[in-house]
């Protein structure tokens, strides 16, 4: 059985795709290498540590300690 990758854009095996239970196929819809080539440039454009969380609990922290009695 094969699947076609929009990333690449090529017809694959259903081996080279990663096993996905939400989706209808039981598959991502992108392959192993376009999916890794996928994470690496969210990773790149999201660095870890820069999240707006972390930005929201580090001012909440500054404005506590600078009102603290």
């Amino acid at each position: 059985m094969t699947q076609k990758c929009p990333g690449c854009k090529e017809e694959k095996s259903i081996e080279e795709f990663y096993e996905d239970r939400s989706r209808s196929s039981g598959t991502s819809y992108l392959c192993r290498i376009c999916g890794a080539a996928a994470r690496q440039k969210r990773r790149e454009r999201n660095p870890p540590g820069d999240s707006s969380i972390q930005k929201w609990r580090q001012m909440a922290n500054d404005a506590y300690a600078a009102n603290r009695e």
